[in-house]
């Protein structure tokens, strides 16, 4: 395992840093927005943006690499990911923060495929699973470290935005100094949505669902716990212990899939969240403190560690259908539908929002869990039965590139 990780650890490093910078990105945006009276629905357009662009930049780095290699590309990505983090704090205006976040979703996308594609290059069949832990544990973690910079007095001034640029830049710096052998990319194209609907409604459906869910909790979660009366620093801690909650739940819901049934624990992952949703709303609507108790943290853990679960369910299921060899289009298929739902959640949470106040973000939240907790529940009963043939075990992947899947154990490059 040692040997494992120093072999690739100069790329691990690189994704370290810039995933801190990442996680700082998305919450800093979004609070300084509402701090310069941005509307809710100039936040939520932000953030549908911001995944147009992920889109996007996933097509563009795979030709890219082909033509100028590994290095070049990601310094460039990353290079401009520097700039716009700047450009900010320079041009305060919603148009071109909005413009600016579809800038920041294209490279950063292109920054994950040339990580995640130069690991699957290093890795082999017997040690693919291994990687694939560390990389998402890195992600989660440094998710969670960058909403620990976030506090008022910083998010009013320019040391944050200063600051995501540091970490953008020093992230070239392991990468480009690295000694590994540059690969040739792996890029499969995913199939049609429609043969991954006849494959696995519910993984179909769930994924497109989990991704509205997920844009519209990205976009405005951390503003959710500011507009109920808390501070600044409450929202990020909010945020961050989300993070922690998925690092917690993954491989435990992930092996009572295996031993059980994924439809099941779908359904129960849906019902958790929804419940701790409830209790939420419950909490932050009667609380007569500004910092965040014990409970709401407590219920962050849970609510994020069963929604960001979520999505590797559905990515287990839909293979429990495939035949070896389709894992990776199916899989690059479930990210594009998660990634629409998540340009529109943003705008449908916006409206929510607009008729609810802070509240209508879980209340759309809960609408949409209640969703794939219903067509869980279909599926359990009325749903195609499972090929024992095909099954495997679950395997927890993070939401980054469609490149990760080239990592899964459950795909066989050889």
């Amino acid at each position: 395992m040692l040997s494992t990780v120093l072999s690739i650890s100069s790329l691990l490093i690189s994704f370290a840093i810039l995933s801190v910078g990442h996680g700082l990105q998305n919450t800093l945006i979004n609070l300084r927005g509402a701090l310069e009276n941005y509307s809710d629905l100039t936040i939520g357009v932000m953030s549908s943006c911001y995944f147009l662009g992920f889109i996007i930049g996933t097509r563009f780095t795979s030709k890219s690499i082909e033509n100028v290699g590994q290095i070049r590309t990601f310094a460039a990505l990353v290079s401009i990911i520097s700039t716009i983090s700047i450009f900010h704090i320079l041009f305060i205006n919603p148009l071109f923060w909005i413009l600016l976040k579809l800038a920041y979703g294209f490279c950063i996308s292109g920054a994950f495929v040339v990580i995640e594609s130069w690991l699957n290059a290093l890795s082999s069949k017997e040690n693919r699973g291994r990687i694939l832990s560390i990389y998402m544990i890195i992600y989660f973690l440094g998710l969670f470290v960058g909403q620990l910079f976030v506090n008022v007095d910083f998010v009013k001034s320019f040391e944050l935005f200063g600051l995501v640029s540091i970490f953008a830049s020093i992230s070239l710096v392991p990468l480009i100094l690295s000694k590994a052998k540059q690969p040739e990319e792996i890029y499969t194209e995913p199939f049609s949505l429609k043969k991954l609907y006849q494959t696995s409604p519910l993984a179909a459906f769930g994924s497109l669902i989990n991704g509205i869910a997920a844009g519209a909790f990205w976009a405005f979660g951390a503003l959710f716990i500011l507009n109920s009366g808390f501070t600044v620093h409450s929202a990020a801690l909010f945020m961050a212990v989300t993070f922690v909650g998925a690092l917690i739940f993954q491989w435990p819901v992930g092996l009572f899939s295996d031993l059980f049934n994924r439809r099941i624990a779908i359904a129960i992952c849906c019902l958790v969240t929804i419940i701790s949703a409830i209790f939420i709303v419950g909490l932050t609507s009667n609380s007569s403190t500004t910092q965040l108790t014990l409970p709401l943290l407590i219920l962050a853990i849970i609510f994020g560690g069963f929604s960001y679960t979520l999505y590797s369910l559905f990515i287990s299921l839909a293979n429990d259908f495939l035949k070896p060899g389709m894992f990776v289009k199916a899989s690059a298929t479930l990210l594009q539908a998660n990634s629409l739902g998540a340009i529109i959640g943003p705008l449908m949470a916006a409206l929510f929002i607009f008729i609810f106040n802070q509240n209508g973000l879980f209340y759309f939240l809960i609408l949409n869990y209640s969703l794939i907790f219903s067509a869980a529940l279909y599926g359990l009963f009325l749903g195609k039965t499972i090929p024992e043939s095909t099954t495997e075990d679950f395997v927890a992947v993070p939401q980054t590139a469609a490149s990760i899947y080239n990592l899964d154990p459950r795909f066989d490059k050889s």
